[in-house]
């Protein structure tokens, strides 16, 4: 279980780091139609997602990545509030448009995040937290 969950979060990370620059690739992979769509994308937003907040989460989110693969029990912790933080930060993000590249990483990233905080909470692997707390 330890390597399926070490797997788990290696692959998640990379995967955030590929969503996370997907943006910049919308030109070369989408057409002129899909790119005019794309544009409605943060429409109406509350929370600003050109400035720091992305990056900011982003980068505890790697921080809490590179914590849980040592078993670290803040990083359980920081993962967790990351998960919701995300769910929350929706209500405040306006319009919401992906396309469909970016639509499947984002969901396999989320079902990821899901496994990993299963793992970390409700699995053998949560014992490891605790002797390294």
């Amino acid at each position: 279980m330890n390597r399926i969950f070490s797997i788990s979060i290696i692959t998640v990370t990379v995967l955030y780091i590929a969503w996370f620059f997907m943006p910049m690739l919308w030109e070369s992979i989408y057409d002129y139609e899909t790119l005019g769509g794309l544009q409605w994308n943060g429409y109406g937003a509350k929370i600003n997602m050109d400035g720091p907040i992305p990056y900011v989460l982003g980068a505890f989110y790697l921080f809490a990545a590179a914590g849980l693969i040592f078993y670290q029990s803040w990083a359980r912790t920081l993962f967790l509030l990351l998960a919701i933080t995300n769910v929350l930060a929706m209500l405040f993000m306006g319009v919401f448009a992906v396309g469909g590249y970016d639509a499947m990483v984002g969901n396999i990233i989320k079902l990821l995040d899901g496994a990993i905080l299963a793992m970390a909470y409700l699995t053998s692997v949560s014992s490891e937290f605790r002797t390294n707390a």
